[in-house]
C-alpha cells in the first residue's frame, strides 16, 4: 500500500500510513518489553488452584462455538469463500 501511494503521488496517505505503522509498532513493542522485563512472580502454593478458573455455562458455550467454527472454516474454507462471494451480490 505504501509503495502504491508513493507511485501515485498520494503523499498525504503515505504520511498517514507511516505514522500509523510507527504508532502501532510503539504499542506492540511496549507490550513485548513489559512481558520480558518483569521478573517472574513467585509460584503459587497450590499449583492446581492457580490453574483452575471457573467458567460459566454461556461463556463455555461461546468458546466452544468459536473454537468449532475456527476449525470448520480452517478445514472447509471453500464453502465460506463461496458464501462470501454470493453475499456480495446482495449488496
Amino acid at each position: 500500500m505504501i509503495a502504491a501511494a508513493d507511485a501515485r503521488g498520494e503523499y498525504a496517505l503515505l504520511i498517514i500510513a507511516v505514522l500509523a505503522a510507527v504508532i502501532a509498532a510503539f504499542f506492540y513493542l511496549r507490550i513485548a518489553v513489559a512481558l520480558f522485563s518483569q521478573p517472574d512472580p513467585a509460584p503459587p502454593a497450590d499449583e492446581a488452584a492457580a490453574l483452575s478458573r471457573p467458567v460459566d455455562v454461556w461463556s463455555g458455550l461461546v468458546l466452544l462455538v468459536a473454537a468449532g467454527m475456527t476449525l470448520v472454516i480452517g478445514v472447509l474454507p471453500g464453502t465460506f469463500i463461496a458464501f462470501a462471494k454470493g453475499a456480495t451480490f446482495l449488496l
